[in-house]
């Protein structure tokens, strides 16, 4: 009987294990934006909502949805915010969940329905006509698409950062917390294993648990009346610096590995673009130049990576060598790595 009751308190402490909770977490954030049957609800924005009077001067007992407005009470700045926060839950980085990367997909399929305000007009006049959740959807959003989308958005985000243009320019605490993941994300893309993840999660701690200091320092320094001024003043400091931080890490660790020769070959290219190296003259390609589906019918050659399927992608430097399955599956990079 003792033995039993010992055996049962230590399988109820292995299921709280740390790593244990984290699983449960991931999967939360990915049956969130699965589960969801709007683009706003993906990126956990809230609908701007109204009370709407009757004729006889009463108040509907129903909220209904704003519908016409220009810009919903929603800005560019919180849609690029709230995809971001939505997409670092969901990167295959963060989370070993089978379905992260189709949920990060529906993300950043939900950003480009939202990012400007006719598209967000758009979306909640009809948000209500489709109830099937995403899951039970096929996304029209690739992996490829996504990271793209996903890099364009970081980029644009950290290039307009500002103390000057508080509204726009400067960030929250949670929204540094979730630049600096996808910074970390972003680099550790297609170099996260041994030496490289060591060195870019070591920067990730360090940047995270400065800009946990700097918001606890805001606010004792800080009025309590200008206290989220003065807390949003200080993360976006932290931000920048960390886009310091990661970039000085990604140089670094290109000194270490010393591939001068891949360095000298590798096409002009923004900061956060993803590359990917072509197989047959190692030559370093921006992903999203690639071109898909190309029919060569029975000239084409075979896939030099599978061996086995006909290539229908054709890479920028000009060879057409790999299946569009095998193109999917190459290890990618950022330019600054």
């Amino acid at each position: 009987m003792i033995g039993a009751m010992m055996r049962l308190r230590a399988r109820s402490r292995n299921t709280d294990t740390p790593q244990n909770q984290n699983e449960e977490s991931d999967a939360v954030a990915v049956n969130a934006v699965l589960d969801s049957k709007c683009w706003h609800e993906a990126l956990g924005l809230h609908v701007p909502m109204e009370v709407t009077p009757t004729d006889d001067g009463s108040v509907e007992a129903g909220l209904v949805n704003i519908r016409g407005s220009d810009d919903l009470f929603i800005s560019d700045v919180e849609v690029v915010d709230a995809f971001i926060a939505a997409a670092v839950k969901v990167h295959d980085v963060s989370t070993m969940d089978s379905d992260a990367f189709r949920a990060f997909c529906w993300c950043a399929e939900a950003f480009t329905n939202l990012k400007t305000p006719e598209l967000r007009s758009s979306a909640v006049n009809g948000h209500n006509q489709n109830q099937v959740p995403f899951r039970e959807r096929t996304c029209g959003t690739s992996r490829d698409e996504a990271l793209h989308i996903f890099n364009e958005a970081v980029t644009t985000r950290v290039d307009h950062l500002s103390l000057q243009d508080e509204p726009s320019g400067c960030v929250s605490k949670s929204s540094t917390d979730s630049i600096l993941r996808a910074l970390h994300m972003l680099h550790l893309h297609g170099s996260g294993t041994g030496d490289d993840r060591a060195m870019y999660d070591s920067v990730l701690a360090a940047t995270l648990a400065a800009n946990w200091i700097l918001a606890v320092a805001a606010r004792f320094v800080s009025m309590v009346t200008r206290r989220n001024h003065g807390d949003r003043l200080f993360s976006t400091i932290m931000a920048a610096l960390g886009v310091v931080a990661f970039n000085g890490a990604s140089r670094l660790q290109g000194l270490l590995i010393g591939d001068r020769a891949n360095r000298q070959r590798l096409p002009p290219a923004h900061m956060s673009e993803l590359l990917v190296l072509c197989p047959l003259c190692r030559v370093l390609n921006p992903v999203h130049q690639a071109i898909k589906r190309v029919r060569a019918c029975d000239h084409a050659p075979i896939c030099c990576v599978c061996t086995d399927a006909q290539s229908d992608v054709c890479l920028p430097c000009g060879h057409l060598c790999l299946c569009e399955a095998c193109f999917t599956c190459l290890p990618r990079q950022l330019a600054t790595s």
